[in-house]
């Protein structure tokens, strides 16, 4: 993943903290910097090309996926997702419940999956949380480790991925994320 600042483009704004989206399958990470953005392939002949931000079609079946399939905006504090082609998308919140994004907009929280169904493609938002050392501290195994305990997740096999939902992935890591998050305060204190 390329974390270098990216120019924001015409028509979108820059967004204080980035979100984080990881295709399940492969691990690839997608950063998202600004919004307006579209999930979905570039393709200069249509517009807002400059708002793709997530280009799924490098990716096993991404050809199946529409050149604008989601876009994602924010209000207030809250992003959203909403499905911008006759191609369905599904949102699997943490909590279990399912939303089809074929009617409207799904607000997107940290852990929730987005899932293009044609393609099988899963996008988990996942959460980077870099700890802040003081200027003194040198760089140490455990702060690396915490810092990117964020971009793990279990992956699920193509054949589980009707039967399982996103709640059942997330609980052990939390707990792992949560143990690490403890330690590192503490031998910060």
């Amino acid at each position: 993943m390329d974390e270098r600042p990216q120019a924001t483009p015409v028509g979108a704004t820059l967004i204080e903290q980035p979100l984080y989206l990881r295709e399940t399958t492969s691990g690839s990470v997608f950063k998202v910097s600004w919004l307006p953005a579209i999930v979905g392939r570039t393709d200069a002949a249509l517009p807002e090309n400059n708002l793709v931000v997530v280009d799924l079609g490098n990716l096993p079946n991404g050809l199946r996926v529409s050149r604008r399939h989601v876009r994602i905006t924010q209000e207030g504090d809250q992003i959203y997702v909403q499905c911008m082609s006759g191609n369905p998308a599904t949102l699997r919140h943490v909590d279990g419940t399912t939303q089809s994004l074929d009617k409207g907009r799904g607000a997107l929280l940290p852990g929730d999956v987005l899932f293009l169904e044609r393609s099988e493609i899963a996008l988990r938002q996942v959460v980077r949380i870099d700890p802040a050392p003081a200027e003194s501290d040198p760089p140490t195994a455990d702060r690396v480790r915490l810092a990117n305990l964020h971009l793990r997740v279990r992956t699920i096999a193509p054949h589980e991925r009707r039967s399982r939902m996103a709640s059942d992935v997330d609980a052990s890591i939390m707990k792992a994320w949560n143990r690490s998050a403890q330690h590192f305060r503490a031998r910060r204190n």
